[in-house]
């Protein structure tokens, strides 16, 4: 093995090795958290807590229904940003409802369209979290009427892998709500 080649193992293994570390310390870092109505799990200096939840049929006002296919999951969920100086931007996309079977359902953009127009009223949680600030949320779900175990999970990823990600480095969190 020439020089060139030598040198090429030796940058492969130290980056292997690096890589290995950086695992391990993701993995000891790692903590699950599983909570109940009212507790916070929390990400980094952002922390997200179910209030409450009720289950509808239809949402909306009486001249404009939504009907779900199933039903609708109504989550009040509190969004805490515990940081100092850094603001938080919450996008709804970033809940996810799980059930037993491990189905995601995301927002229904139909129930909460029709939730919002009942409500007449802007989301407080709509524009960027100040630092030491708070914000409530409610978030509609429509999901079959056989989902059962219900727990909400909050995915800043959006995809497998990036979820993948959040699961090494964050652990496993999620709230249970019935």
């Amino acid at each position: 093995m020439n020089g060139l080649g030598r040198l090429g193992a030796w940058c492969l293994a130290g980056g292997l090795g690096f890589s290995a570390l950086l695992v391990l310390l993701a993995l000891l870092n790692r903590r699950n958290q599983h909570a109940g109505l009212g507790e916070e799990i929390q990400y980094d200096d952002f922390a997200f807590a179910v209030e409450s939840t009720k289950r509808a049929a239809m949402l909306g006002s009486a001249d404009s229904p939504a009907k779900a296919n199933g039903t609708f999951v109504v989550v009040t969920l509190k969004v805490v940003n515990h940081a100092k100086r850094v603001d938080f931007r919450f996008d709804r996309s970033f809940a996810i409802l799980e059930d037993a079977d491990e189905r995601r359902f995301s927002v229904s953009h139909e129930g909460q369209a029709a939730l919002e127009a009942s409500e007449w009223k802007i989301d407080p949680c709509a524009a960027a979290i100040p630092a030491s600030a708070s914000c409530v949320t409610e978030l509609a779900f429509d999901v079959p009427p056989d989902a059962r175990e219900l727990r909400l999970k909050i995915s800043m990823g959006g995809n497998a892998f990036l979820d993948f990600l959040d699961w090494a480095g964050w652990g496993d969190k999620w709230i249970r709500i019935d």
